[in-house]
């Protein structure tokens, strides 16, 4: 009996040791550590780590039954956000010594084009030192509303995940020179899910993010500016793709906008200071636009040449801002002014890209259609794929008379 307290003693003062020793301490210390590193789920917010964008962007999407997959794995039926091929060396890092901004292009894209492309990566390139932005949001408009804003039409019309696919397919193969390291693709729809999750990561991180809209020129006019989509306070927007009704190439400023303030410069690269592009200056849409253009009357011709003779301000970044009313915070517009040899060309656009597909791709292979496209389509492969594989329904659909036999449709 006394063996056995003896060592029902022993026992008790030996655990009591174990529990309350420095090496114990440090384990259930480590074990802590590993639970709060396992519920910040991916995002570092170490000294010892980078805070990257592209890891904030997985949070904020993984828990959706649309995850956001890598173009490049994914299969030509499935209807994914885009998330870009990135380097190590140059995925997109946040800061928390600053704040971080980041450009929001929406639009219907039916089909997107190579102005689309060249707006939003002279947005980013060029948008000021000031602005620090270190990534972009394409926002691809649900199907609902393209076929709101196109019912007076008969149009050809591409689904949601084709237009999201197109964007994708153009970055993955390195168009836009390496855009596909800051932009993600995603649905309009999901945008206000994503961007709560992704304020309540940065808040818990210490990161201050601002999101910048970039707009068409049909989006800020002289008579009006879509000012606060998205609760951005600036609006961005650039001449390098469709000339604006308050800024044309070679004007020392833009016109004054109704009720906003006086343009400001907040930076200036003079044209002598402008470096010729990589590619040394080899262009496939301006090239085959530049083709077109020697088809043009004798008068038109010397009035473009007058024009780009004339264009000698280089780029330059002009502001300015509006109060909407007394005591509320200001919106700002800022504009992204572009040289003659940036610019792509004006006419190009969905709505011509249409009509050329309505009218001129009767009978075509989808090797042909490609080729056509090539110079004005982002991802023409995939484009072609999409139109040929149309007609041949409704093809299949009129000789079972499903369908009635069809005009060639207009944009």
């Amino acid at each position: 009996m006394i063996v056995f307290i003896a060592a029902t003693v022993i026992t008790v003062l030996t655990l009591l040791y174990l529990l309350s020793s420095p090496q114990q301490t440090e384990m259930t210390s480590n074990t802590t550590t590993s639970r709060q590193r396992s519920s910040s789920a991916g995002v570092h917010t170490t000294n010892d780590h980078p805070l990257l964008l592209d890891r904030y962007i997985w949070n904020a999407t993984r828990d959706s039954s649309r995850s956001d997959n890598n173009a490049a794995a994914a299969t030509d039926d499935d209807d994914d956000n885009f998330q870009p091929k990135h380097t190590l060396s140059i995925r997109p890092i946040l800061s928390q010594t600053r704040k971080n901004r980041i450009l929001l292009y929406n639009g219907c894209f039916n089909p997107p084009h190579r102005g689309h492309l060249a707006h939003l990566t002279h947005a980013y390139r060029h948008g000021g030192a000031d602005l620090d932005v270190v990534g972009a949001f394409v926002l691809v408009a649900g199907d609902q509303y393209l076929r709101w804003k196109l019912a007076r039409s008969t149009t050809f019309l591409l689904k949601e995940s084709q237009r999201v696919r197109l964007w994708a397919e153009e970055l993955n193969s390195g168009g836009g020179g390496g855009a596909a390291d800051w932009t993600w693709v995603l649905r309009e729809n999901d945008w206000p899910r994503i961007v709560d999750r992704l304020g309540k990561l940065f808040a818990r991180d210490g990161l201050d993010v601002e999101f910048v809209r970039l707009a068409g020129g049909d989006k800020a006019r002289l008579g009006h500016v879509q000012h606060g989509v998205w609760g951005c306070r600036m609006t961005l927007t650039t001449d390098v793709s469709r000339p604006l009704d308050f800024y044309e190439g070679g004007r020392e400023k833009p016109v004054r906008l109704q009720r906003h303030g006086p343009w400001t410069v907040v930076q200036e690269v003079k044209r002598e200071e402008i470096e010729a592009p990589e590619d040394g200056g080899t262009d496939p849409c301006r090239d085959f636009m530049n083709k077109k253009r020697t088809k043009l009357a004798a008068k038109k011709a010397a009035k473009a040449k007058r024009k780009a003779v004339d264009d000698r301000n280089g780029r330059r970044v002009w502001q300015c801002s509006v109060t909407p009313f007394t005591g509320s915070s200001p919106y700002t517009l800022r504009l992204v002014t572009s040289d003659a040899a940036d610019r792509v060309p004006p006419d190009l656009s969905s709505t011509k890209l249409r009509a050329i597909i309505a009218n001129d791709a009767n009978g075509l292979t989808a090797k042909q259609l490609e080729d056509m496209l090539r110079p004005m389509a982002l991802g023409p492969r995939l484009l072609a794929r999409y139109v040929v594989e149309e007609k041949e329904d409704e093809e299949r659909e009129e000789r079972e008379g499903n369908l009635p036999r069809k005009k060639p449709r207009v944009g």
